[in-house]
């Protein structure tokens, strides 16, 4: 009988040595310890700990909420049917983040009766967006690298004017992949109106180029490594710089003044981009805006905003020549050359028409003819086959479509995201054209309420096949320029 109790004893002790051990297995973490955790990896840290007891229940499968599926580091990485969950390097911007946080409603998932994260988890999220959301699983044909859309060779750059922010958009995934802070990024220390306007690129992508209206200043960003999110390698003074201009050929890149320059210098810049070093070249008219380069690289256009004068400059002289047009008074905007280099399209902000010019024979300038527009066109671009001229028309929230053969507006689109449409880019196959959205005056309302963000701006991605708007991508406030580059 003793001996029967002692081997029961022994045994409920040993049963009651694993219960306590297996509790302690399974108990959550605690708040300090998940905040000394220093190297944070998706499988053993995020999806566990995270996506697994407090996602996956709505966002996983094929009918997973919004589209967004959590259920692997790929899909998370890939986004929702809206845009991207997370922005790599940028917690502070990634949607994921922020719904967790300060969405207006309560953090999410609260809103829906579900436990929400706590803090040391929102830490946990954050302090893995911020460093990268790398992957730490195996290499395969989907996930090609640590860090998401590290090796991205297609890219759109935008210029978010209100944000001194640069957004840079995979142009296949159609996502939002890394920001460019101009305030807090590595060496940056730019005010918040430091107003980027426009963005140019390396054709190689070693660098990029962004005109600050409130710092009076062109920088240099350098890129050349995606883990990172941009190095401020020089810059060029310039009074209120505004649209640019890079020679593709030459070490050249031009620099016009911006809309909001009352009184300007009556010239535009001439800048050697290997040095920064900066000259000026002088115009016989007021507050030159529009620019555009001949893809040959031996002519740039530029234009009166208060004249309808057309300016013709050799890249290799400073001989400038100018074409006077006769009425209707334009206010040229901004152009666009045919990829030949045959013909420019302007836009006229009081004509509300895109004048089209027979630039075939520079520095001559003939008119074609000028094509009622939308109200206020603003960015045109051509299409590769420089079969059509699409412009966002910023007091009509609308996109026109010009057949640049015959001289006609073929379709307007208008439709969720267009919202006082400013900058313009093309795919390189012209299967897609990207069109940048003010939304100043809040004409369009984001799909989440974080409270501060009613008039975030967009890009709408126009499918050129249907010239249906097939995404509606949200970036900084006052997207303006528009970039692309592919290596």
């Amino acid at each position: 009988m003793n001996t029967y109790r002692a081997h029961f004893t022994w045994f409920g002790l040993l049963l009651l040595g694993l219960v306590i051990t297996s509790c302690e297995l399974t108990t959550p973490l605690s708040p300090q310890l998940l905040d000394e955790i220093e190297d944070i990896r998706f499988t053993e840290h995020i999806q566990p700990f995270i996506l697994e007891p407090y996602c996956e229940r709505c966002h996983a499968g094929a009918d997973a909420a919004a589209g967004l599926q959590l259920d692997s580091w790929d899909n998370l990485i890939a986004g929702s049917d809206h845009g991207e969950a997370v922005i790599p390097f940028d917690a502070d911007n990634s949607i994921m983040a922020k719904m967790v946080t300060i969405l207006e409603s309560g953090p999410h998932p609260f809103e829906l009766d579900a436990d929400t994260l706590d803090g040391a988890r929102v830490r946990l999220l954050q302090r893995w967006i911020n460093a990268g959301a790398r992957f730490d699983g195996p290499i395969d044909a989907v996930n090609q690298g640590v860090i998401p859309f590290s090796t991205s060779p297609r890219l759109l750059f935008v210029a978010n004017q209100d944000d001194a922010l640069i957004s840079v958009i995979d142009i296949d995934a159609k996502l939002v992949i890394r920001t460019i802070d101009l305030q807090n990024d590595t060496g940056f220390d730019f005010s918040p109106n430091a107003k980027p306007h426009d963005v140019e690129a390396e054709p190689d992508l070693s660098a990029i180029y962004t005109s600050l209206i409130g710092e009076n200043a062109v920088v240099k960003i350098s890129i050349d490594n995606l883990e990172l999110t941009g190095q401020l390698m020089d810059q060029a003074f310039m009074e209120t710089p505004g649209m640019l201009a890079l020679n593709p050929l030459s070490d050249q890149l031009f620099v016009g003044r911006s809309l909001s320059a009352v009184s300007p210098p009556r010239s535009i810049g001439e800048i050697t981009r290997s040095t920064m070093a900066i000259k000026e070249i002088e115009i016989l008219s007021q507050r030159p805006h529009a620019l555009a380069i001949s893809p040959s690289g031996s002519f740039v256009y530029t234009a009166s905003l208060n004249e309808n004068r057309i300016h013709s400059v050799p890249t290799d002289s400073s001989e400038v020549t100018f074409t006077l047009l006769q009425a209707p008074f334009n206010a040229f905007i901004h152009f666009a050359i045919s990829p030949d280099g045959s013909r420019l399209a302007a836009s006229g902000q009081e004509s509300n028409q895109v004048m089209l010019l027979d630039t075939s024979a520079p520095p001559g300038i003939k008119r074609i003819g000028g094509i009622e527009v939308g109200n206020q066109p603003w960015h045109p671009v051509w299409t590769p086959d420089q079969s059509y001229v699409y412009v966002g028309n910023l007091a009509d929230n609308s996109v026109s479509v010009i057949d640049a053969n015959n001289f006609i507006v073929s379709q307007t689109i208008t439709g969720n995201g267009l919202a006082q449409p400013h900058g313009s880019a093309v795919s390189p196959e012209g299967d897609y054209v990207f069109i940048s959205n003010r939304n100043v005056n809040g004409a369009y309302t984001p799909r989440y309420n974080f409270g501060t963000n009613q008039n975030t701006g967009t890009v709408v991605v126009i499918n050129t096949a249907t010239n249906e708007i097939e995404k509606v991508i949200e970036v900084g406030r006052y997207p303006a320029g528009l970039s692309t580059v592919v290596e």
